[in-house]
């Protein structure tokens, strides 16, 4: 399942920004400006919402941060979006005769500049252990988890020296774990809660 995972991020970041392009096109440029703007704050609350569950509920945080990446999609298809309004102006535009072959140039760029930018996004927030959103979530976890010492923090947990709990934050592999993609960090986060409980 994960190998079709990251093409279809791929096929749905250039499906929405074909959509909002399509709105603009029939005059609801404020309607996909503002879906755009709210599907990013959507992702922004959420990430706001899993940074509150820390450090009591990790494993509640793991699922509300994993939506941070509904900001970066709305604006890799807004940008999808942008590609093809100005693709469309430069080849069609009103009363102006352009060549065919500067139609078919404009159009191949077009192809391109879209599959780059929706490539870049899924490179850029792929689920695998060195991506984006797992350096995101480790980070955030690594700000809530801390190894005990003599300086206190609120809102911050402080595990012993060497613990269970701090490998499971701070380790890169641990009881098989390895990493912060998907399937790790989960597993991370029930470690975490079951020391939590200790």
């Amino acid at each position: 399942m994960s190998e079709v995972a990251t093409p279809l991020r791929a096929l749905l970041v250039g499906l929405a920004g074909v959509f909002l392009a399509w709105l603009w096109f029939n005059d609801q440029l404020f309607l996909a400006v503002a879906l755009a703007v709210v599907v990013s704050l959507v992702g922004v609350v959420l990430d706001a919402a899993g940074r509150a569950a820390l450090p009591q509920w990790p494993e509640v945080a793991v699922r509300f941060l994993e939506w941070w990446i509904l900001t970066p999609a709305a604006l890799a298809a807004f940008a999808s979006a942008v590609v093809v309004v100005v693709t469309v102006a430069l080849t069609i535009g009103e009363g102006v005769q352009v060549d065919p072959d500067v139609k078919e140039l404009v159009g191949t760029l077009s192809t391109g500049l879209v599959a780059f930018v929706t490539a870049a996004f899924i490179s850029w927030s792929g689920d695998d252990k060195d991506s984006k959103v797992a350096d995101h979530i480790r980070d955030t976890f690594r700000q809530k988890y801390k190894r005990a010492g003599n300086e206190t923090q609120r809102g911050v947990h402080y595990f012993p020296a060497e613990s269970a709990g701090e490998r499971w934050v701070y380790s890169n592999e641990y009881r098989g774990i390895e990493g912060w993609g998907h399937a790790a960090r989960v597993k991370r986060a029930q470690g975490i809660a079951a020391e939590l409980k200790r």
